[in-house]
């Protein structure tokens, strides 16, 4: 089959496997070296890309696929697009982890790494009914009262739980071996210890 590149575009897209096959032969090497130039060198997650990219295009209607004049262009722009959503999801996930590791007593710097891994599994560790407003006020964002209508618990229990949940996290913290890096104590003006 000597088809260009919107030809197989068009064939990919009416489900014809063959056209899908030689399109990704030509065209996803390159879709991957450019996304894993976008997301730092990570190659898994620019096959990822890729793969999200070229599945996409198969739920487009059909009159925006026929409209695709550069193939090329279009799925590298396509691709451009989903890595960056990529790359600000990471930062939102780095900014949140952040946040919940100085919730729980540990230093914004606290949040690399095995303490990150360690703050998850002690959450996770955490039983159900504590764990469900942590996650909910702390990962999800949602105030009390949000979470209260999400999962019809009165506001003022899921805040015990929370609470009870914020210093069993602070106990496991402070029995850690080797402890995870906490924020210097703050002193308050006038303290005399």
């Amino acid at each position: 089959m000597n088809l260009d590149q919107r030809q197989l575009l068009l064939r990919m897209h009416r489900g014809d496997d063959v056209a899908a096959a030689m399109l990704w032969e030509r065209l996803a090497p390159m879709l991957r070296r450019y996304a894993a130039a976008l997301l730092h060198g990570d190659e898994h997650l620019a096959d990822d890309v890729v793969c999200e990219v070229m599945m996409h295009v198969l739920t487009l209607r059909r009159s925006r696929v026929e409209a695709v004049h550069d193939v090329a262009a279009w799925l590298t722009a396509s691709c451009r697009r989903r890595a960056i959503s990529c790359i600000r999801a990471a930062r939102r996930r780095t900014s949140r982890e952040r946040r919940i590791a100085a919730r729980f007593g540990a230093s914004p710097d606290a949040a690399d790494g095995d303490d990150v891994s360690r703050l998850a599994r002690w959450i996770e560790a955490l039983p159900h009914r504590l764990r469900e407003p942590v996650v909910l006020h702390d990962l999800c964002g949602l105030t009390f009262e949000q979470a209260s209508l999400a999962t019809g618990i009165a506001r003022a229990t899921l805040a015990d739980r929370h609470r009870a949940a914020i210093l069993a996290l602070r106990a496991a913290m402070r029995a850690a071996d080797p402890p995870l890096r906490t924020a210097p104590p703050t002193i308050v003006q006038g303290d005399a210890r």
